[in-house]
Order: C-alpha cells, then sequence, then structure tokens
C-alpha cells in the first residue's frame, strides 16, 4: 500500500477525485512533475543512515520458479503400471445402499368381519361421523322455549 500512496493515482482508473501523491500529472500531456513533497522525500531518504538487515537479491526468472513437475506418462510406462488404469481415474465412492422394503401388512383371519377385503389389499375408507345441516342447527337454536 506503501508505494500507492506516493504515486498521484494516475494508475488506478479515474484515480480519487483530489490528487495526492509526490508527483503532479498533466492529464492532457500525461507528463508527471516532482511536487514539493517529492523533493522532501528524496532528501529524507537520503539522509537515512540505516542499511537494509539483509542484502537484496533480484526475483529468479518465471522458468526458474516454477516447482518440479511430473513428466507425462509415456505408453511404456502405462503399461508397466502396477495398477490400472480405470482404478486410478475412478474415485473409491461406494455405492448408494438400497432403500429397505417396506413391512408387510399381517392377514386377518378369515372369521373376523370385513377381512375379506382387507385381506385382498383394498382399504375401505374411514367412516366419517354424521353431521347435522346447518339449516337443522339454526332451527334447533330459533325453537322458543
Amino acid at each position: 500500500y506503501m508505494h500507492w500512496s506516493f504515486l498521484d493515482n494516475f494508475e488506478w482508473d479515474k484515480g480519487f477525485w483530489p490528487r495526492f501523491g509526490l508527483f503532479a500529472v498533466d492529464y492532457k500531456t500525461y507528463k508527471r512533475t516532482p511536487r514539493p513533497s517529492a523533493v522532501w522525500f528524496a532528501r529524507v531518504l537520503q539522509r537515512q543512515k540505516k542499511q537494509a538487515e539483509r542484502p537484496i537479491e533480484p526475483l529468479p526468472s518465471v522458468p526458474a520458479r516454477k516447482k518440479p513437475s511430473a513428466k507425462p506418462a509415456t505408453a511404456q510406462a502405462q503399461a508397466t503400471s502396477s495398477s490400472p488404469r480405470s482404478a486410478r481415474s475412478t474415485p473409491a465412492v461406494p455405492p448408494k445402499p438400497t432403500p429397505p422394503t417396506p413391512p408387510q401388512t399381517p392377514q386377518m383371519p378369515p372369521s373376523m368381519p370385513g377381512s375379506a377385503a382387507r385381506s385382498s389389499g383394498v382399504i375401505a375408507p374411514p367412516r366419517r361421523p354424521a353431521v347435522a345441516s346447518r339449516s337443522r342447527s339454526r332451527s334447533h337454536n330459533n325453537r322458543e322455549e
């Protein structure tokens, strides 16, 4: 973050409205001129006597920084492999369990009433209690006693 605070925010997309930083930018010509704070900052750095605690080393090139990787397998290497290719490529996931079978309904003995309908697998709908109609209940409430 510190190195961004020294810039003029021109590198950012449209930057901030108040332009802070060590350099002033003419946005028509894109020419940069150091501000007085930049001169002061350069003097502060020159007066700094402390050296870095460790020597600065350049970064190695991109190919040198890459981690070593395995070489592509050849047909001969695949032929001498100890495990089959299908075993390496398929994940070891157990198969899904089968759902349990529903329990069997007990059969009623033929001596009980209604056993013929139940033994055939047909279940009769439950009986609903008788409900008085509204007209009847209204007449009951309107009756004079």
